[in-house]
C-alpha cells in the first residue's frame, strides 16, 4: 500500500473556518467543522471570490438567471458589474490546483460562489428570487463528477446528511492508496456490513472486482463503483433490519431463546421508531465484541467515523 496521510483531507470554504473573507469583512464560522471536525481531518481551504481578485469587505453578489435561455450570471447587486468570466476562470484555476488526496467538499451555505443547493437564484427580469441551485464555482465542482463527496454546509446540520457525508469521507480516505488484491478484498470484507445498507446488490458485485484487483484499472473501477453506491443509494429501514437480521445470524449459537426474542423486539422497536438506530448499532458492537465475533468486530459499520463526531439520535 501506498503511503498516505493519517487523516482524510477535505476541500472547505475558507469562511467556515472563520478566515475573514465574506463580503462583509467578516466570516462564516462553523463550530462544527472548524472545532469538532477539525480534530479529525486536515482541510484544503478555498475562496473563489478572493481568488477572482476581489477584496474583503466588497460589494454583494449574486446569481441571476435569464429565464428564456437559462444562463446564469454572478452580478453585483447595486451597480450590476458581471463577474461572470471571472469567477469562471477563478473556478478553473482552483480546480487545476486541488491536490488529489482530497476525501470530501463542504461548500458554505448561501453563498452565490459556493452555495451546492443554498443559494439563492433571482431572475434578471423580474429581479425576484425564484429558486435555489448551485453557485457559480459549485456547479464546477459537481461538474468534476468526482468520488469523493460534495455538501452544503447547511446539511451537516441535518443528522442523516451529516452521517451520510462523514460515512463516505472516511470511507474514500480508507479506500486511498489500496492497490493489491488482498488490500482490497481486506477493505471490501470490513466494509460488507455497511456496503449492504446502502446497497445491497453491489456487495456480491463488488465482490467479484475485489477478486481480480491487481490491475491498477480494476482498482479504480472498484473505488468508482463503491464510492457511486455510498453515494447514490440512501439507507432505509428496509435494507438497515436487513442488515440487523444478518448480524443476528453470527449469534445463533450464543443467544438462548430468550435473548434472541429481546434482541428481535429490539429490531421491531427499531421499525416501529421506538429506537435510534445509532442505538441498535452500538447493542450489536456490544454483542460482537462481548462474544468475540471476531469477523464482525472489523466491520467499519459499527465506527465508520470517530465517536465524537456522530449524531446520537441518528435515526
Amino acid at each position: 500500500m501506498k503511503t498516505k496521510s493519517e487523516r482524510p483531507l477535505i476541500g472547505v470554504s475558507a469562511c467556515l473556518l472563520g478566515e475573514k473573507v465574506r463580503f462583509d469583512g467578516g466570516h462564516f464560522n462553523d463550530r462544527f467543522v472548524s472545532h469538532h471536525l477539525a480534530k479529525h481531518v486536515d482541510f484544503y481551504p478555498i475562496c473563489p471570490e478572493m481568488a477572482m481578485g476581489l477584496t474583503a469587505p466588497r460589494e454583494i453578489m449574486r446569481v441571476v438567471f435569464d429565464p428564456e435561455t437559462g444562463e446564469r450570471k454572478l452580478v453585483e447587486t447595486k451597480s450590476g458589474v458581471d463577474h461572470t468570466e471571472s469567477i469562471h476562470e477563478a473556478s478553473k484555476k482552483i480546480l487545476d490546483r486541488l491536490p488529489k488526496e482530497l476525501d470530501g467538499f463542504i461548500l458554505a451555505r448561501k453563498s452565490p460562489s459556493c452555495g451546492v443547493i443554498t443559494a439563492k437564484q433571482y431572475n434578471m427580469k423580474s429581479k425576484a428570487a425564484e429558486r435555489k441551485g448551485s453557485g457559480l464555482f459549485a456547479e464546477h465542482l459537481l461538474n468534476l463528477e468526482a468520488d469523493f463527496p460534495i455538501i452544503d454546509s447547511g446539511l451537516l446540520y441535518e443528522d442523516h446528511y451529516k452521517d451520510l457525508f462523514l460515512k463516505q469521507v472516511f470511507a474514500h480516505f480508507h479506500l486511498k492508496g489500496r492497490e493489491s488484491t488482498s488490500e482490497i478484498q481486506e477493505f471490501h470484507k470490513n466494509y460488507k456490513y455497511l456496503l449492504m445498507e446502502h446497497d445491497p446488490a453491489s456487495v456480491k458485485k463488488l465482490g467479484l472486482i475485489a477478486a481480480n484487483c491487481e490491475k491498477t484499472d480494476i482498482v479504480e473501477e472498484y473505488t468508482s463503483q463503491f464510492m457511486a453506491a455510498l453515494k447514490n443509494h440512501k439507507p432505509n429501514k428496509g435494507k438497515r433490519v436487513n442488515v440487523f437480521m444478518h448480524l443476528l445470524g453470527y449469534f445463533k449459537k450464543d443467544f438462548s431463546d430468550i435473548e434472541k426474542k429481546i434482541i428481535l423486539d429490539r429490531i421491531d422497536d427499531y421499525k416501529n421508531h421506538q429506537l435510534t438506530y445509532r442505538t441498535l448499532v452500538e447493542v450489536f458492537d456490544l454483542y460482537s465484541q462481548g462474544k468475540d465475533k471476531s469477523y464482525l468486530k472489523e466491520q467499519v459499520l459499527f465506527n465508520p467515523y470517530p465517536k465524537e463526531l456522530s449524531p446520537i439520535t441518528l435515526r
